[in-house]
């Protein structure tokens, strides 16, 4: 490694740990929650991974405030942009107001053009390269309602930061990409299932060294005390799966969750 490589790009080995045994409880069982089970597991530890999301179909999820669950379903016979049109139109994460003023902005940009020119529709896209997506979408007609429950989420997953800040030119890129290519959406990084080629090889790896899944158990309580000193440790975690109520106890907790739905 050269010596002006930006640090933290290849971190240092963590030491080998000559400690005891130790239990750990891991909230989140995504590529990070399992990535931290690897590594514990590899030093001797006893983990247990509790998860509450399953391996989901041609659908992008979002998880409201009280639990209240959205989708933006493509699963449908027809491809691009049939497919589309039909998830944003049948959507249960916009009112028909915030429906019909989000199909005109949709209407207006460039993503319909990509569809008879996709070279054309990007050079007009790549020319919104200095423009925010909300400022944009609210002057082609859209919502600030459109962008808080539908617009911000995707954002963050592109880029990790919102609208306000993201530009319309990488967001307006995607939504050609969907009108045109019916497995754009799919959101593939691999030649295949993840399944198949990540997850699935990292999942039966932790299980042949006594690792632990428990899928749909979601936490809906951290349980902490403070000491004399007014210092603040977590005693429990109180999960639970439908009916279903349990508190889990261990030596050590980790929580590898999504930063933006831990803020909310």
């Amino acid at each position: 490694m050269g010596v002006n490589a930006p640090k933290g790009l290849f971190p240092p080995e963590p030491e080998h740990y000559r400690g005891p045994k130790l239990k750990v409880a891991i909230v989140g069982s995504g590529l990070a929650g399992m990535s931290t089970a690897v590594e514990l597991l590899d030093q001797g530890h006893e983990v247990g991974a509790d998860e509450n999301l399953l391996v989901k179909d041609h659908t992008h999820t979002f998880v409201n405030k009280w639990g209240k669950v959205g989708e933006l379903d493509f699963r449908f016979p027809l491809g691009a942009p049939i497919h589309g049109i039909r998830a944003f139109l049948s959507t249960n994460q916009l009112k028909p107001y915030d429906k019909a003023r989000n199909a005109l902005a949709l209407a207006l940009s460039p993503v319909v053009k990509a569809i008879v020119d996709p070279d054309g529709a990007l050079q007009d896209i790549r020319n919104l390269d200095h423009v925010s997506f909300s400022n944009w979408f609210l002057s082609k007609g859209g919502t600030r309602t459109s962008i808080e429950r539908m617009w911000d989420p995707v954002a963050y997953a592109l880029g990790f930061i919102n609208c306000d800040n993201i530009s319309a030119r990488c967001m307006l890129t995607i939504f050609a990409l969907f009108a045109t290519k019916t497995e754009a959406s799919l959101l593939w990084m691999l030649k295949g299932s993840p399944d198949v080629y990540l997850s699935g090889p990292i999942k039966k790896y932790i299980t042949d060294k006594g690792g632990r899944f428990h899928l749909r158990w979601g936490c809906r309580k951290i349980l902490f005390e403070k000491s004399d000193l007014g210092d603040v440790y977590v005693t429990g975690l109180a999960m639970s799966k439908a009916t279903e109520k349990k508190i889990v106890k261990a030596d050590v907790y980790v929580a590898a969750c999504d930063v933006p739905e831990l803020k909310d």
